[in-house]
């Protein structure tokens, strides 16, 4: 019986002890702090009932792309990149000075990696939350971690930066490209190993377009968009405590562990990736400056 007692956890450990490591050490690879925010600040706690106004008015009109101004007159959402009133506003020398003192001077090269993605695609992921309502702390933790900051393969040779694939016709043939199908926003097929030798992914001609396929994934779908309903910018929501260890986790994360469920990705660590991301780099500050402060003509939007 002792021996059973000492051989039983051998035996798991041998088992498991590599695949515990692997997934531990995808996490602690990357440039995040692993712990979600236990002092979790809404919206409404930090600017109060303004922000609870603009919240209602932008999650209440019945057409997405568009919001009713203090005049009452109809107008299209996108993001006020020169704006700074916002008492939330995402600035890149902030975080950077919190961070410098968390990683090491061989992590920040990768920190600044990440820092640099988010300044270069951060207007993209807000324009796509003007219009849909998505998050544009989503859509840049779902870019960071899928193009690896913008540096994967996929990213540089195929615009592709959410790792959106083509889809198999019936009775496929793997090494047949005619026989995968892409988007209308995409304009062929790329062949990388994923899940299998074979997968081909989307090509793109912009980063712009990936952004507007991402939306239109995470819109149309319904393994994703029943959120779109459910989770709203600076709320927090009850969830299963297997996931962060705690049974109320901000918006981001609620949205991160359906899209988990939802079968976006299948790695087991894919909802704590995306939230720890925006927790690491305060990606809620775009989603909040969108509400709080975003509002300016653009007539141009189309998702098609």
């Amino acid at each position: 019986m002792i021996g059973l007692v000492f051989f039983i956890p051998g035996v798991i450990l041998i088992t498991y002890g590599q695949e515990i490591n692997r997934l531990w050490n995808e996490i602690s690879n990357m440039p995040v702090i692993t712990n979600l925010s236990r002092d979790f600040e809404s919206g409404f706690e930090i600017a109060g009932e303004l922000f609870r106004n603009r919240s209602a008015n932008f999650y209440q009109v019945e057409h997405t792309s568009s919001i009713i101004d203090e005049d009452g007159n109809r107008r299209i959402i996108s993001p006020d990149s020169t704006s700074t009133s916002a008492p939330f506003a995402w600035r890149r020398d902030s975080i950077y000075a919190k961070l410098v003192q968390v990683f090491s001077p061989k992590m920040m090269g990768q920190v600044n990696a990440y820092l640099d993605y988010i300044e270069e695609y951060n207007n993209l992921a807000c324009r796509e939350m003007a219009y849909s309502r998505i998050p544009a702390s989503i859509s840049l933790a779902q870019g960071l971690l899928e193009s690896n900051a913008g540096r994967s393969y996929l990213a540089r040779n195929a615009n592709n930066h959410f790792g959106i694939k083509c889809m198999p016709k019936k009775n496929f043939r793997k090494n047949n490209d005619n026989d995968f199908i892409h988007h209308s926003l995409s304009f062929d097929c790329v062949n990388r190993k994923d899940d299998y030798k074979w997968d081909r992914f989307e090509m793109y001609r912009s980063p712009e377009l990936s952004y507007r396929r991402h939306t239109i994934l995470l819109a149309e779908n319904k393994r994703y968009n029943w959120m779109l309903e459910k989770y709203f910018t600076g709320e927090s929501y009850k969830v299963a405590k297997k996931w962060f260890g705690v049974e109320e986790v901000p918006y981001y994360a609620a949205w991160s562990i359906g899209l988990k469920t939802g079968g976006y990705a299948t790695n087991r660590k894919y909802a704590q990736k995306l939230a720890y991301i925006i927790e690491t780099y305060e990606l809620w500050r775009v989603d909040y400056t969108i509400i709080f402060d975003g509002y300016t003509e653009e007539s141009d939007y189309a998702l098609d």
